[in-house]
């Protein structure tokens, strides 16, 4: 286990720095291509689009030992400069967890130092995502020299229960949530929670009707119909367009984010 601690830097955002020992072409492909992704942080199921507004579909199929669940994180690229920036929306609808994950790579010879920072978290999800990406960049530099990664599971809860201890010092003892908030009888707070449930509701909405877009669209590809590509097209504005619909609903969650820290 690495024993450097990702950087608290606030109430929601977590930086971790690391050296990886390769090349940036090769870090980038670690951070960016689905099969390498599969052997550090997620299953080969994931969708990772390389462009600004691509679809990233993460999909971790390891069942959690605590609770039998898996995760899916979905979430749209904000940022696409091979080999050195790659950024993207980071969101879990079924944990209200609406956040984003920014990597950072610079070339150092034959080395690459990682700076991954991830924000706009609630302040209950800050020791899961510390632990949890400290566990996968273990992973990660295991897998990079050849050695056998250490078990995720057992790695990550030891973990979690230091980062509980720092951010609880750090961030929630120094009133990360207010009383206000934490208040059930703050009507101006229900109200915003109300309006974040209904965007999370129509983001599941438009992913799922995206995927049922891009199924139409590789049936129609093993079609040799003369009309194929007029359809195929149809169904790309289409997809595009939820697309968008996507990012807007990403956008008005930023704002209620806005709202609520007025209110705190």
């Amino acid at each position: 286990m690495t024993n450097e601690m990702g950087q608290i830097l606030n109430s929601h955002s977590v930086r971790f720095e690391r050296i990886l020992p390769v090349p940036i072409e090769t870090a980038w492909q670690y951070i960016t291509s689905v099969d390498s992704l599969a052997t550090w942080l997620c299953s080969p199921k994931t969708t990772m689009e390389l462009s600004s507004g691509g679809r990233v579909n993460l999909r971790f199929d390891q069942a959690d030992p605590a609770n039998g669940a898996t995760y899916n994180v979905r979430g749209i690229v904000e940022e696409c400069t091979p080999p050195r920036v790659f950024a993207y929306s980071w969101f879990d609808t079924s944990f209200d967890l609406t956040s984003r994950v920014r990597f950072e790579l610079e070339a150092r010879g034959q080395e690459t130092r990682l700076v991954l920072t991830h924000t706009h978290l609630p302040p209950d999800f800050m020791p899961k995502v510390g632990a949890g990406w400290h566990a996968h960049l273990d992973q990660l530099i295991a897998v990079m020299k050849g050695e056998t990664p250490p078990e995720f599971f057992g790695e990550y809860n030891e973990l979690f229960k230091r980062y509980s201890a720092v951010i609880a010092v750090t961030i929630i003892a120094g009133s990360a949530i207010s009383p206000a908030i934490a208040s059930s009888d703050n009507q101006e707070y229900k109200a915003l929670n109300d309006q974040r449930q209904e965007y999370l509701r129509n983001y599941d909405r438009i992913w799922r009707d995206a995927d049922r877009i891009k199924g139409e669209m590789d049936e129609l590809k093993r079609d040799t119909h003369a009309d194929v590509n007029r359809a195929l097209d149809d169904l790309q504005r289409d997809l595009d367009g939820k697309y968008r619909d996507l990012k807007t609903i990403e956008n008005d969650v930023r704002d209620l984010d806005k709202v609520e820290a007025v209110i705190k």
